[in-house]
């Protein structure tokens, strides 16, 4: 007999429903396959048949058929029409809305699209027309402005509806949800002729024309419903003057004192709270209920995977965490995963944060910045690109010898050059290498071909885009890496709607639009991991709300998440949403608190977690949360705190152990190696010289062992760049003019900036932005001029760039060097080394710490002169650090006798210790070796 059930005490719905077949349907076992059972979720049908077959002791049943309420009705209507995917419906409306104005201007429309196609859905199942929309506006029940306010836009949201159902109906087609209402319309009038027998269970709220179909078929007795007396749906029964009949009465302590706690009766919480405390002296909470607050998000994600660990070793196995924070949701099972755990996360995620969709949207954005270097090399290092053309090896050299060495950020032409440029200078032997990369770039190339005609300014018909995307997918490989991946096949799968969503539209696209349009695609989608039989579930509270536990969370139980925020189709306030009888702010608190509630009831152990404090900001709890604590602590003197999980946060042994019982490494000491002898470098620069003076360690790992760190790419002309460039402008000068005195200032001037446009030009065309750089050069140049010419008074440029080399007599090892500027006069010579950077101090050479300069002194004979030229833009072109014959007549030798002795000793097995000098350290890319921090 069909009826309407009221589950006062949060029973099980499965198996009050269950209870019900039985009773209705004893005679018909074991064949059940004339029942239908609607559900809010298929997800939940699983346990609904274990739970019927662990009730029936018979080996083998036909078991009733399950469905969902939306299935079942979609089921029993033959489409009038050509039905639209969710793609093909939204494409028709943006159509529409590029028609009508002042839609037709929008940059984007998906958004407004959307919340558009969600508003006529709430409409037409709560019984509006699009041809009644605005005349709803018009009646007393607004005020004033407001009534002005939403006539004007209730009328043009109907104009775009009776446009949009125009559409449809002449291209006789019809979306999923009017084939819907349809049926529930259909359904509502031939209720009659219904035979199914229909069970009805976890539903929270339905809309109006949900509700007409379910109203009509109880009264006709053609369905058993269960609800609860705190669900929304229960009050729209009761509306409907449907008498629901209570069948349970569980006046447990536990049960009692959660229904006293929740009370809606006027009663004021202290008084409540005694009188409970005087029915039970002893709270039937504490050992059911724990609330945790936690300073931090992640203290929260740790305090839940810790209870979740203690659990499991008590023998819990249905365990299930329930919360609407999928930021907090994302770390908690990151935790438990790395616990050595199996989660299944039944919300599952944006399709948008894949690893496939990331890497998806890497080509689409290298094919758009000129294939810039980060994009592509994600790409070819991602896993996903299944070819035989290039090997890991070949990525690797392209990245450090192309990219990384020659400093190329973009540009497959760039690429291209930078492979046969440094194939020729370097004299690369390895021309396996060589060919593999310039492969690399020709098959990015060739893939990237039938996309690049669509980057152009224009319009484009997206079908054409979407093939040749497919197309591009396929020829760089990634399209097969995407068929072996299940985020891969949802993508491939959304890709193939999108195409069939376009057949009969007239829509163009500009790539930007085309761009946008998958990339809401991936975001509005979800990727749900298939069924892993995980120790723990992971769900929302829509997804909870049949579910029995042995063990339970609540998590992220703050005001933002519960009752959270109503989701809505963003037009129209709640007082509007009201009048309109649709879904507004009191119907979803009330529908959560019912989800809430039920929870509690749900397993014999629940945990509330919430955080107080998140990036500075203070979180309030949730407000029935806030309750529970205020009046527990008022009845029994604590506020359900889980004392002992909090403590265990912080304790050593609650933390994951690794496995691995190798020793720990031993304290860090002040490193002091000995560098082997066939790795004592044959030759040493003078900036190596330098370095051994500054570190000995460093020394050891740049020169002995060749290590360097990684280079970054430089887009932008740094500092160092600029003193290159200057560099090169004056040694291709000089080379050219060694006497200015002959051509005069003026002529000196244009020459010089003829020879800096040339070389400047080179990073101009590459970047304009760097023309900042040349404007200070630029500005420099006169004053350049002016001391060149007044240092030809006692000096002439005789060299530029000059390469010298003298053999050390103990050590037998060559000092080397490229002097920038070598002058003379008729006593000698004078060193010159351009400095755009970094002022050095004449103290610092006489006492022999900076060497540089000076090592240049012992290369050359008969030096008078060294000197350190600097070039800036506000104390414009001064000599800094000379030092004259007087002070190198004793500099020289020391500096030579010193540093032989130092690599004699370095070749007798000498160690190379780190000394840790504060001014050396600060720019040292060895401390992640030495580790001085740790000393």
């Amino acid at each position: 007999m069909s009826s309407c059930l009221l589950d006062t005490n949060n029973q099980d719905s499965f198996s009050v429903l269950i209870d019900q077949i039985l009773k209705d349907h004893a005679h018909d076992l074991p064949n059940l396959g004339q029942i239908q059972v609607l559900l809010p979720e298929l997800d939940q049908a699983r346990r609904f048949r274990t739970l019927l077959l662990d009730r029936i002791d018979l080996a083998a049943i036909i078991p009733p058929q399950i469905n969902t309420l939306r299935g079942w009705v979609e089921e029993q209507t033959p489409p009038s029409g050509n039905i639209l995917n969710t793609h093909a419906r939204e494409l028709m409306l943006v159509e529409t809305l590029r028609e009508l104005e002042p839609f037709g201007k929008l940059q984007n429309p998906w958004t407004l699209a959307d919340n558009l196609l969600r508003l006529f859905d709430e409409l037409q199942l709560s019984h509006h027309r699009a041809e009644g929309l605005s005349a709803l506006f018009d009646h007393d029940g607004l005020a004033p402005d407001t009534l002005s306010h939403f006539s004007e836009a209730a009328q043009k949201i109907q104009l775009l509806w009776q446009d949009f159902q125009k559409q449809q109906s002449d291209e006789n087609t019809i979306d999923r949800i009017s084939l819907y209402l349809q049926g529930l319309e259909d359904l509502t009038a031939n209720a009659e002729q219904i035979s199914t027998s229909l069970y009805f269970a976890g539903f929270n709220w339905l809309h109006s024309k949900e509700l007409q179909l379910i109203t009509t078929l109880l009264n006709q007795q053609k369905i058993t419903v269960v609800v609860r007396p705190e669900q929304p749906l229960a009050i729209q029964l009761r509306e409907q003057e449907i008498i629901c009949n209570e069948f349970s009465s569980d006046h447990s302590a536990q049960n009692t004192s959660l229904n006293t706690i929740f009370s809606t009766q006027t009663t004021g919480l202290k008084i409540r709270a005694e009188q409970l405390a005087q029915q039970f002296p002893e709270s039937a909470l504490e050992s059911h209920l724990q609330i945790l607050s936690a300073e931090s998000n992640e203290q929260e994600a740790h305090a839940v995977e810790l209870q979740i660990r203690l659990w499991l070793l008590e023998g819990k196995q249905n365990i299930a965490i329930v919360t609407e924070d999928r930021r907090l949701a994302r770390r908690i099972s990151a935790l438990v995963n790395n616990a050595g755990l199996s989660i299944q996360d039944a919300a599952g995620w944006p399709l948008s944060t894949t690893t496939a969709a990331g890497i998806f949207e890497r080509w689409l954005e290298a094919i758009e910045n000129d294939f810039y270097f980060s994009h592509i090399l994600d790409v070819l290092k991602s896993g996903f690109l299944h070819q035989q053309h290039f090997t890991l090896e070949a990525i690797y050299h392209l990245e450090k010898d192309i990219i990384e060495r020659e400093n190329i950020a973009r540009n497959l032409e760039a690429y291209e050059a930078a492979i046969a440029d440094r194939n020729q200078r370097l004299d690369f032997n390895d021309a396996e290498y060589t060919e593999a990369m310039a492969a690399i770039i020709n098959h990015i190339r060739k893939a990237s071909e039938p996309l690049i005609p669509f980057l152009e300014k224009g319009a484009h018909p997206p079908e054409s885009m979407l093939v040749a995307l497919t197309q591009s997918l396929k020829m760089l490989g990634l399209y097969e890496g995407f068929e072996m991946d299940p985020a891969g096949q949802r993508i491939l799968q959304e890709l193939n709607d999108l195409q069939q969503s376009l057949h009969g539209r007239n829509l163009l696209m500009s790539w930007s639009e085309f761009h946008t349009w998958l990339q809401r695609t991936l975001e509005t989608h979800n990727f749900r991991p298939g069924k892993n039989d995980g120790q723990v579930d992971l769900i929302n509270f829509n997804q909870s709300n049949t579910g029995q536990y042995e063990a339970l969370i609540i998590a992220g139980a703050n005001l933002k998440q519960l009752p959270g925020h109503l989701s809505s189709s963003g037009f129209f306030n709640d007082t509007v949403h009201q009048e309109l009888g649709l879904k507004h702010w009191s119907i979803h608190r009330q529908e959560r608190f019912s989800q809430f509630r039920r929870l509690l009831s749900s397993s014999d152990k629940v945990l509330i977690t919430y955080t107080k404090s998140q990036d500075g900001e203070t979180l309030l709890p949730s407000p029935w949360v806030d309750l529970l604590i205020s009046f527990h602590q008022t009845a029994y003197g604590s506020g359900l705190e889980a004392g002992e999980l909090s403590a265990l946060l912080d304790h050593p042994d609650a933390e994951i152990q690794n496995p691995d019982q190798a020793p720990l490494p031993t304290e860090t000491q002040q490193p002091a190696p000995v560098l082997p002898k066939a790795l004592i470098p044959k030759n040493i620069s003078a900036s190596a010289h330098q370095m051994l003076i500054n570190c000995p360690y460093r020394f050891f790992a740049a020169r002995g062992l060749k290590l360097k760190p990684r280079e970054a790419i430089a887009e932008q002309l740094s500092k160092r760049d600029y003193g290159n460039l200057v560099h090169r402008c004056l040694q291709t000068f000089h080379s050219k003019q060694k006497h200015l005195s002959s051509i005069g200032k003026d002529e000196a001037i244009h020459s010089l900036i003829k020879i800096s446009e040339k070389i400047f030009n080179e990073v101009l065309e590459a970047d304009y932005s760097h023309r900042s750089w040349w404007q200070t050069w630029e500005a420099l140049i006169p004053v350049y001029i002016d001391w060149q010419l007044n240092r030809e008074k006692d000096w002439r440029v005789k060299q530029t760039e000059t390469k010298v080399q003298k053999k050390l007599d103990r050590s037998g090892i060559h000092l080397e060097g490229r002097i920038d500027r070598l002058d003379e006069n008729a006593e000698g010579f004078s060193l010159i080394d351009y400095k755009t950077g970094g002022v050095h101090r004449k103290e610092d050479v006489e006492k022999g710490e900076d060497v540089q300069l000076a090592s240049y002194a012992l290369l050359v004979e008969n030096v008078h002169e060294i000197l350190y030229l600097h070039i800036d833009r506000n104390k414009g072109v001064k000599p800094e650090a000379r030092i004259t014959v007087e002070t190198l007549e004793t500099l020289i030798p020391q500096l030579e006798n010193r540093l032989d002795d130092v690599l004699q000793s370095i070749l007798d097995g000498q160690p190379l210790p780190a000394w840790g000098d504060e001014k050396t350290c600060q720019y040292c890319e060895f401390d992640g070796l030495c580790r001085r921090d740790s000393w």
